[in-house]
Parts: C-alpha cells; sequence; structure tokens
C-alpha cells in the first residue's frame, strides 16, 4: 500500500501507481499542502492523506490502522478511469479536518463502495 500526505510524498509514488491516480493524489495532498501546510504530521495533525491500495494484503490492513472499507461510513465515492483497470476513489472523512481518500482497484473493492457508485 502506497500512503502520502504532502506533495513530496506523492511525488515519490510516480511510476509506482497507475498514472491517471498519481495526477489525481498529487490534485489532492496540493490542496491538502496549502490548506494544512507542507510540514505537518499527515498521521495526527489536521488534514488528512491518500492511501492507494495495491493487494488484497493491503485490504486486510486498512481496517485496523485507517479505515473500515467495507462500512457505509464514506463521505464520497468517484469512479476514475485508467488505463489498465479503473479505481475508485473513497472518501472517508475522520472528523471535520482530517479526512482519507482511498485508492482502489474495481476488482478489490468491497460491495459497499461498488453500490455507492450504483453498480
Amino acid at each position: 500500500m502506497h500512503k502520502a500526505g504532502t506533495v513530496k510524498e506523492a511525488l515519490l509514488l510516480q511510476g509506482k501507481i497507475p498514472e491517471e491516480v498519481h495526477h489525481e493524489v498529487l490534485r489532492i495532498v496540493l490542496m491538502l499542502d496549502r490548506t494544512y501546510g507542507a510540514d505537518r504530521d499527515v498521521e495526527h495533525a489536521d488534514g488528512g492523506f491518500v492511501l492507494v491500495v495495491e493487494n488484497v494484503q493491503d485490504l486486510a490492513s486498512l481496517s485496523p490502522h485507517y479505515v473500515e472499507l467495507g462500512s457505509n461510513r464514506h463521505e464520497a465515492v468517484s469512479l476514475m478511469q485508467c488505463e489498465k483497470e479503473p479505481y475508485i476513489n473513497a472518501l472517508f472523512l475522520c472528523n471535520n479536518e482530517f479526512g482519507i481518500n482511498v485508492f482502489i482497484p474495481v476488482s478489490m473493492a468491497p460491495a459497499v463502495l461498488l453500490q455507492a457508485l450504483g453498480k
């Protein structure tokens, strides 16, 4: 699983995740950097971060550490068309000033996220 909370961290993901996902990750973390500061503690300070799921093991580690994908606690869900496989971008708000965007290939997405897309 890849994690980025700042532009600096997101730039390190280039070539490791689909280009379309990388572009959206950069857009999100740029907004977080501008709003909350690029030097913040992304785990504990206001703002949040982005996670990009790559495999089934990543899915298993989401729930105990970050968010429960299978719950209906997402704030927003959108579909991203990528060259190889579409991805889902699910936003989970942990409080008023902290959110986690989770990017996950559609083939690994839990039913609740697919239902949110109308699939």
